[in-house]
């Protein structure tokens, strides 16, 4: 007698049937799903605080702002925010890319990133990056056609292609 192989003293064909459990549940829309992913990752992000950055340049003051300071989407919106904190929230935006495990928290990472350039051309109209502002203005428009942006972030994006557009008009170098 031939004896059949079973897992957990489950045959094959009974885990076949209880794998199949659910699966079409999973026929929700997953763009939608991962839209509203990407939107609750976005709202973490922001609702966060600038971590403190170890180094030598930052004084003991700058450093204990950062650990007790606003929430990150507060200092992105605050007209008094000075460059050396934008270009802290554009490196933590890119260490949030690097560090991330999926899409999901991927693109809203990047997001921070292009949002910190974006507010430094539209506060200060200052470059904080090497991309061209053509290439910047590109982006921008990609970013906020985005359906999780939210609409401050889609209105800063679109200030800042206006920026863009102005300082190509004014000569401003698109290298």
């Amino acid at each position: 007698m031939e004896r059949k192989k079973t897992v957990y003293g489950i045959h094959a064909v009974n885990m076949a049937q209880l794998l199949s459990l659910g699966t079409e549940a999973l026929s929700v829309d997953i763009q939608e799903c991962s839209d509203q992913a990407k939107a609750d990752q976005l709202r973490d992000y922001m609702a966060g605080k600038l971590p403190v950055m170890a180094s030598p340049l930052r004084s003991f003051q700058n450093t204990l702002r950062s650990a007790m300071g606003d929430p990150i989407e507060d200092r992105l919106f605050s007209s008094q925010i000075d460059l050396s904190t934008i270009k802290a929230i554009k490196v933590y935006g890119a260490r949030l890319g690097r560090m991330a495990n999926s899409k999901v928290q991927k693109e809203p990472a990047h997001v921070i990133y292009y949002a910190a350039i974006a507010v430094a051309l539209v506060i200060h109209q200052q470059r904080i990056t090497e991309f061209g502002l053509n290439a910047l203005a590109q982006s921008f428009a990609q970013l906020s056609e985005l359906p999780w942006m939210t609409s401050k972030l889609k209105r800063l994006f679109q200030d800042a292609i206006e920026v863009c557009h102005a300082l190509n008009l004014a000569g401003g170098s698109d290298e």
